[in-house]
């Protein structure tokens, strides 16, 4: 990145990116720490693999969000929309008892956070300036 000012990364997208990678760094710790028990009928290998290609996408879209790419704050958000009601049913059912709910309220919450920085005008200005200087 060069040293231009318009593409100096706003304060708003170094802590949004901040946030997201913390929150995929403690998933990962968390499953490796506390895996998720395998659904009956699945093979053995479903849930870590499906683990496995979650994060991957999870840590591209957070460097292409870093790199300046605007569709990469879309797809995230999206994603991350997607997923809230499948949040309220775990946070019924399976977080209650086992001691997770503080830890993946938390995690809610900074991705949220970061999410509404990455919105914030300066931060949509610094986009605009990348792909400006990408496509120059």
């Amino acid at each position: 990145m060069s040293t231009n000012p318009i593409l100096k990364r706003p304060t708003s997208v170094t802590i949004g990116l901040v946030l997201l990678t913390a929150t995929l760094i403690i998933r990962i710790v968390q499953a490796v720490i506390q895996p998720t028990t395998i659904p009956q009928g699945l093979p053995s290998w479903f849930t870590p693999v499906v683990a496995t290609i979650t994060f991957l996408i999870t840590g591209l879209l957070i460097l292409a969000i870093a790199s300046g790419r605007w569709w990469a704050i879309v797809v995230y958000t999206v994603l991350f929309v997607l997923g809230l009601p499948g949040l309220v049913l775990v946070f019924r059912t399976q977080l209650v008892s086992s001691g997770r709910f503080l830890s993946l309220l938390v995690q809610v919450l900074a991705e949220g956070i970061a999410l509404a920085l990455l919105f914030l005008p300066p931060a949509g200005s610094w986009f605009r300036a990348t792909r400006a200087a990408r496509t120059a």
